[in-house]
């Protein structure tokens, strides 16, 4: 508990410098310039910066957004699964109801009856008789991988264990096993998987921002600027947008109290033009060479982005 309570007293300790530099940062490109121009010391730092508004960021999307929607999502897994392995078996207990009730007649009623109860039972949707098809990795034993797919009941999913069911459904291998009990989790638990990736998407800007200062180097290969300082402007970059956004879409659900994913669009197009002004200030290009630049690095931006995001999902999905 000393060590955390340290961490988090180094990560927000500020001091007046907090006001400066958010009155920098406001003007596009400009708290970058006065950085790499030795005023370090009047500012905070670019790494602290960013962890700070990407923490407060992902802390309102998590609150506003993903938690807003993760009971729909969870009651859209529970209508899948959790209902439907109920309803399979109250059937159940119908069934042995019927069998002994008919059992317990004779003659004609008994035909009657049966066929009654029949009528009854072809108007109530059987999910015994549905399953949901899951798609998973497997390994072979001639060194090739194979995407395989098989049915699993969703009675399945409520009654069998999820350790159990790759064991029911004959998968042998390591791999497959490990990659269907996680897909039966995601499953059981989508809401909760959702709100797990929110909290782990901070380290793929953690991966993208390096990546992106290289891209910056590329594309200002002949400028005297050098990698750290392109990193610099990385940061500061995505620092601006975390917190702006973050502001705003709390204080548009605080103010309406309606579903902030309608804002995107709009945040999207101004944090398109705030990079495309940092770009112009700090480099000092004419309008053309700007434009171009800032297209070529939005195209690296999102397939870089893209890149990152799926390794997050993919390493957020092994641990969950």
């Amino acid at each position: 508990m000393e060590l955390l309570g340290e961490f988090f007293e180094t990560l927000f300790n500020f001091d007046n410098k907090i006001f400066r530099t958010l009155a920098y940062l406001v003007i596009p490109g400009m708290l970058t310039r006065h950085y790499i121009q030795g005023r370090q010391v009047s500012f905070i730092s670019p790494i602290r910066l960013f962890l700070v508004s990407a923490i407060l960021f992902f802390s309102v999307i998590s609150f506003l957004i993903f938690r807003y929607q993760e009971h729909k999502i969870q009651e859209l897994g529970d209508s899948l699964v959790i209902r439907d392995g109920h309803r399979a078996a109250f059937l159940d207990e119908l069934d042995l109801v019927k069998s002994q009730w008919t059992d317990s007649l004779s003659g004609e009623r008994s035909t009657l009856v049966s066929a009654t109860l029949d009528t009854f039972w072809e108007r109530i949707p059987d999910p015994r008789r549905d399953s949901i098809q899951l798609t998973y990795l497997d390994w072979h034993p001639d060194s090739s991988f194979l995407l395989k797919t098989i049915p699993i009941a969703k009675r399945d999913f409520l009654e069998v264990p999820v350790d159990d069911i790759p064991g029911k459904y004959g998968i042998q291998g390591l791999l497959g096993s490990t990659v269907v009990k996680q897909l039966v989790k995601l499953q059981l638990k989508l809401g909760q998987f959702i709100g797990f990736v929110v909290s782990q998407t901070v380290w793929t800007f953690l991966l993208l921002i390096p990546l992106l200062a290289f891209v910056l180097k590329l594309i200002y290969i002949r400028h005297p600027f050098y990698y750290m300082e392109h990193l610099v402007f990385a940061f500061h970059l995505h620092a601006f947008i975390f917190l702006f956004s973050g502001l705003v879409l709390l204080g548009t659900y605080s103010i309406t109290h309606s579903n902030p994913s309608s804002f995107f669009g709009s945040l999207s197009l101004f944090a398109l033009g705030y990079i495309w002004f940092s770009m112009k200030r700090l480099y000092g290009q004419r309008v053309v060479k700007t434009s171009i630049k800032f297209i070529l690095f939005n195209l690296a931006y999102v397939m870089l982005f893209s890149f990152c995001l799926t390794f997050s999902i993919i390493l957020a999905t092994i641990l969950f």
